[in-house]
């Protein structure tokens, strides 16, 4: 909740034990995130959290 207050959250997950967030920025927002290409699926959760 905090995270979605301050960034542009697209979508988060519980994978292999860890929350994996989605966040669409130009840059990293902390130091704690990596950039990773876009799916489809990122495409697409861009495109509905807009609305």
């Amino acid at each position: 909740p905090a995270l979605q207050a301050s960034e542009r959250v697209i979508s988060s997950r519980l994978f292999a034990g860890k929350t994996v967030v989605h966040v669409l920025a130009d840059s990293a927002p902390d130091s704690g995130f990596e950039a990773v290409s876009p799916d489809l699926e990122d495409v697409y959760f861009s495109e509905i959290t807009v609305r």
